[in-house]
This record gives structure tokens, sequence and C-alpha cells, in this order.
């Protein structure tokens, strides 16, 4: 009824203290409830969360407990952490493979990328292999969406690389330069049919589409390249309902561009050559952020876009998001 829907929301939630400042949290694919995530000064942990997911699904029950003071004894949901060996500095970049699971990628500020292997259910037998070549930072990180064993990865160095995790002795095949300045985030397009395409944004505000079986060539060159950011590009996604569209975020907006849009040839001719030209690509521009640090699809609800910025969480939908789905 009315009054319910202008009744406030009731939120609940869980808490673990991770004992530092967060800097990247990223959950498995397989199992939701399992989380990795990375700490400032701090070693890359893998939380077994699963036991308290079950409880936000069951709130009258948890609720139950906590009016009855029911103490249990707090078990350590921590099963694993890295060592000052692993990784001797903090870092941004953490990625499940969403084909082979338990395996996690890590890469820190110091080039050092680690392939994380979970051997079993409790976790045990976690082992480390390295993967050396970036001259700088290692800003994010990408596995492929059709080969298990690739993984991508971006750095301040400017570069894109390839990486075949099962390659020990000559693990990178394949690099190039995607910018002069840092490169901070990539995109690897997950539609089916779509995975050769990969976009990635820059500290210049400049957000590029690659697609990856061009650039074996000396002279390569994106198929898309837009400089609308006046930002450093903070964050950068694939829309996972619909392959040509993407979201790019920077400390000030969030935009959506739609890739099968056409540039008409009439309006070229007219239209003027500089920044104030809008691209036809863009569908939607979001300036209710501050400090803007990541964005995400809803892969749930259609069009709900999820951003995080200095002051929380932003949910949003644009009202043309059916047409842009289509």
């Amino acid at each position: 009824d009315d009054e319910a829907d202008d009744a406030d929301p009731i939120i609940f939630t869980k808490e673990y203290n991770l004992g530092g400042n967060l800097l990247r949290i990223r959950a498995m694919p397989q199992h939701t409830g399992i989380v990795a995530c990375w700490t400032e000064d701090g070693p890359v942990q893998a939380l077994d969360l699963r036991d308290q997911c079950s409880q936000l699904n069951d709130p009258k029950s948890w609720i139950a407990q906590q009016a009855q003071k029911r103490l249990k004894k707090k078990k350590d949901v921590s099963f694993f952490k890295s060592s000052s060996q692993d990784h001797a500095a903090d870092g941004f970049a953490l990625a499940w493979n969403p084909k082979a699971e338990g395996l996690l990628a890590s890469g820190d500020s110091n080039g050092k990328i680690n392939i994380w292997q979970r051997s079993s259910e409790s976790g045990a037998g976690f082992t480390a292999t390295p993967l050396q070549g970036h001259e700088g930072s290692v800003e994010d990180l990408q596995w492929s969406p059709t080969q298990e064993n690739v993984l991508s990865s971006c750095s301040v160095d400017g570069t894109i690389r390839m990486w075949d995790v099962r390659d020990l002795k000559s693990p990178e095949k394949l690099k190039w330069t995607a910018d002069a300045v840092d490169i901070n985030v990539i995109s690897w397009n997950m539609n089916a049919g779509a995975g050769q395409f990969m976009a990635s944004g820059s500290d210049a505000g400049v957000f590029k589409v690659w697609d990856l079986r061009m650039v074996k060539r000396a002279d390569v060159t994106p198929i898309s390249e837009f400089n609308f950011h006046q930002e450093s590009i903070s964050s950068i996604e694939w829309c996972p309902l619909n392959s040509s569209l993407l979201a790019v975020a920077s400390s000030d907006m969030v935009t959506f561009w739609d890739f099968s849009v056409e540039r008409d040839e009439e309006v070229r001719e007219t239209a003027p050559d500089d920044d104030t030209a809008v691209p036809p690509q863009l569908m939607f521009l979001h300036q209710g952020v501050e400090e803007c640090k990541e964005i995400h699809w809803h892969t749930q609800i259609p069009g709900l876009m999820i951003a995080t910025d200095l002051n929380g969480f932003q949910f949003f939908k644009p009202v043309n998001w059916k047409s842009m789905l289509q």
C-alpha cells in the first residue's frame, strides 16, 4: 500500500573489521560469500563470509538471536593472508577468475603480480606464482572471458599486457603502449561473441576501445578513443546485458556509451570539431558524484548502475535505459 511505500527502508548489515583502510574488495563469482580484499599497508586476504550472507538472507532469525543475546564465539573468517615476501607493497589490483574457481590474481604498486591458487575448500595450500614485467604500479587486472589461463593487466607504465599463467618460463605473451600516461583501469567485454574487445581508461581522462585481434601489429591503434572526461578515468565497465554498452567514470561524472551508434555523415560535415561537440555514442551523463571511485552494472536489474564516491553508494538508472539495452 501507499503507507508501506512511503516508509523508510530497513537495512540489515553485518560487519567485519579488516584492521585498516580498504583499498579493494572482490567477490568470487562462483561463491559470492567468499571475498578477497586488500588493505592499506596490509596483506591480500581471503575471507569466508558465507555465514554472514546467510544471516542476512534470514533477518528474522538473526534478530531473534540478537534479542535473546545468544553470544557465540566469533570465528576468524580470514582463511588466507599473503606475506611481505609475496607483496612488499600494497596495491589496488585484484581479480577472481570467472572460469577457474579459486584462482585469484593480485597486483601491487611495485609492479608485481601474483597468481594465487586456492586448492581446497578450507583454503589450505594457497600457492603464489609471480609475474614480473611491469615497470610501475599494477593498477588493474582482468581475466579473459573465454580462456581461463589468460590474464590482462595495466600499469602506470602506460602498457597493457597479456599473460598465460600456465607458462612459468615466459608468461608474458603480448604488450602494447596504450597511452603516454598511467593506465588506471581496463575492462574485458564479457558478453558472448564480444571477448575480442577491451576498454581502457587513463590518467589523462581518455578512454579507448581495443580490438585484441589487431594489437599484435606494431602500429596498433584503438578502434575508438574519446577525450570527453576532463578528469582521470577511475572506473570502466562493459554492460553484462549489452555488448555495445560501456560505462565510464571519472571524479565528477559517470557516462554511458553505445558503440553500436554510428555518426551520421551529414552531421559530421556540420558538427564542430572541438571539445564542445557531444559524441553521438554518448547516451547518458550523470554528474551527481564526488570523487567517484568505482562503478558496476547491476547484473539482475537492467539499466541500474551502482557507484561509490566520497559520500558513499549511489544507485541510479537512466530514463532511457530500455532503448540503450535493445
